[in-house]
């Protein structure tokens, strides 16, 4: 009877973990969230004399060729006399670079084309931005805010804000032990409940969490990574439980690699950063990230115009025509009707032979659908670029417009030998032929989970084409297919063993670049032979295409002119 008395006069209670009542937080905590991205600073270079026209997406050491040239074949009709021959306007100075700066800025050798206004915060000479900016060891932040390289990060930090691994976590939260995310702070209130007259003790406790939570672990992350890295071709969706939208997303991620995706990667952080300050991005994402939604099968909304938009680029590269090519951003598929988009020019194997294939690749193995959700990450994130406040693309060069640091050349991937006959004037003709090969094997992840060999084929109008294709070398080819620079398939054999057969139809007016894509792990020549007839209105009716591969026969499918689906074997 003592023993149930001692019972019934007790005292219950949950006591709290430490004094705050923050408690311990590990990796699949569902308490830890990302951060807001502070926005770093920005270049507030401004353009010089227009002496001498930039072209967009021109890397540097052909940049200044061009504008050598350009400049010796035209007079001076400037007042201010310059070495070498030049001359700029009244009011301006001459630079070491071809160009012409205001006597209110200072030149930038290191960016020509661009003055830096002299009441500029330039760091030591590095960079060029706003007055009161925040000069931190590889970077510069907005006036206001705080440099936070804890763990190596590139953060921004309000003053109230915590500096934590590579995070700035708002007033109210904690460090999380996870760099780049934060944690909320959990309290728990103990509730007393006494009693006499019952054999029963109850004891409740009341929490309360801030600022968020989530409903998947960012712990899935690490587990759903595992299977796309294993083998080449994967065969599962890469996703990401992204506390910004509080769901499982599906990931499109681009690692930059010099020659690779460095420039496509490049292309795709002018869309993000201009869209993240238009407001267009949820807050929580990472810098790098954005959210975009698929339109569904062949529905593309483009804004940009890229019509004959990288005709110079290519001409004054050197390459030949079609060398470069026009990426938007949003890319087509995943841009909503009326949306914006930037746009810039790339080397052709980075957008139809590499942004192509990585498309395609999370189309299908994610079985996207219309309204689906896509996660775009840049590796590294973008903010290394600092781009122009009012960016205007013909006045920007690819360079490290972030590290005036002198660009060391990159290896660039064979191009293939393109042969078009009349492919510049399509309606032109009734027939084209078209022949190319390449054997360069592609790496765009850099860790071998995704390789093959590109074969350009550059802009396809409406017609019929039929592609003979060969493979020399001996590698065994997991897939062989025709797709556009958006990622939608027009023609596709599996497992071919020697050479294979793709026939199909375009019909929808879009002349958009294209490349013959073979999945290998190993470096084989891969050579085509095609012939067109093209629609004479620039429409056909072509409605069923056809592929095959020798010897095991044919593959027959519904073409019109949109993704096909296929898994790989």
């Amino acid at each position: 009877m003592a023993f149930l008395l001692a019972v019934l006069c007790a005292v219950c209670y949950l006591p709290l973990n430490n004094a705050q009542g923050i408690v311990e937080h590990d990796r699949s905590d569902p308490d830890l969230f990302r951060p807001r991205l502070n926005a770093p600073g920005v270049d507030i270079s401004t353009g010089g004399s227009r002496i001498s026209r930039v072209i967009p997406g021109l890397l540097k050491a052909q940049r200044r060729a061009v504008i050598y040239s350009r400049q010796e074949e035209e007079e001076c009709p400037y007042p201010v006399p310059c070495e070498g021959g030049g001359c700029c306007p009244a009011d301006y100075q001459c630079c070491s670079t071809p160009d012409c700066c205001p006597l209110d800025s200072n030149c930038r050798p290191d960016h020509p084309g661009k003055c830096c206004p002299k009441s500029a915060e330039t760091c030591g000479g590095k960079y060029c931005t706003d007055p009161g900016s925040a000069c931190c060891s590889s970077y510069v932040c907005s006036p206001g805010l705080q440099c936070n390289e804890v763990g190596g990060g590139r953060q921004c930090c309000t003053p109230s804000e915590l500096h934590c691994d590579d995070a700035c976590c708002p007033e109210g939260s904690a460090c999380a032990p996870m760099a780049g995310y934060c944690s909320s702070i959990r309290t728990t209130t103990p509730t007393r409940t006494t009693t006499s007259t019952s054999t029963s003790t109850r004891t409740s406790v009341a929490t309360s969490s801030a600022p968020s939570t989530t409903e998947c672990s960012p712990l899935m992350n690490a587990r759903q990574l595992l299977e796309p890295r294993q083998r080449p071709f994967p065969k599962t969706c890469q996703k990401s439980c992204h506390p910004a939208s509080n769901e499982e997303l599906n990931v499109l991620e681009i690692t930059p690699k010099a020659g690779e995706t460095d420039q496509l990667a490049y292309s795709m952080c002018l869309g993000i950063i201009t869209r993240l300050r238009n407001g267009q991005i949820v807050s929580g994402l990472a810098d790098g990230e954005d959210i975009l939604e698929y339109n569904g099968k062949g529905v593309r909304n483009t804004v940009a115009d890229c019509s004959e938009y990288c005709q110079d680029v290519s001409k004054a590269s050197g390459l030949g025509g079609g060398s470069f090519q026009c990426d938007e951003y949003p890319p087509a598929v995943l841009n909503p009707v009326g949306g914006a988009q930037t746009r810039w020019c790339v080397p052709r194997y980075q957008n139809s032979g590499t942004q192509g294939p990585m498309m395609s690749n999370v189309v299908l193995r994610c079985d996207l659908k219309a309204k689906d959700k896509v996660l775009v990450r840049i590796v590294g994130g973008c903010s290394k670029y600092n781009f122009p406040r009012n960016f205007e693309e013909e006045y920007s060069t690819f360079g490290d417009l972030f590290k005036p640091v002198p660009i060391s050349p990159v290896p660039t991937p064979t191009l293939p030998v393109l042969k078009n006959t009349g492919m510049h004037t399509p309606r032109r003709r009734a027939t084209i032929q078209l022949d190319a090969s390449n054997a360069t094997l592609r790496n765009p992840n850099g860790d071998s989970s995704l390789t093959y060999v590109a074969v350009e084929i550059d802009e396809l109008a409406d017609g019929h084409y039929d592609f003979e294709v060969s493979f020399a070398g001996g590698a065994a080819i997991d897939n062989v297919t025709v797709l556009n620079k958006y990622g939608d398939q027009y023609a596709n054999v599996v497992a071919p063993s020697g050479s294979a057969s793709l026939s199909f139809g375009i019909n929808d007016g879009s002349n958009l670049p294209a490349a013959l894509i073979a999945w290998t792990t190993e470096a084989v020549n891969v050579t085509y032979a095609a012939s067109g007839t093209l629609a004479a209105n620039g429409n056909t009716n072509a409605g069923v295409g056809v592929a095959s591969y020798v010897p095991k026969g044919l593959l027959f499918f519904s073409m019109s002119g949109m993704l096909v689906g296929w898994l790989y074997a």
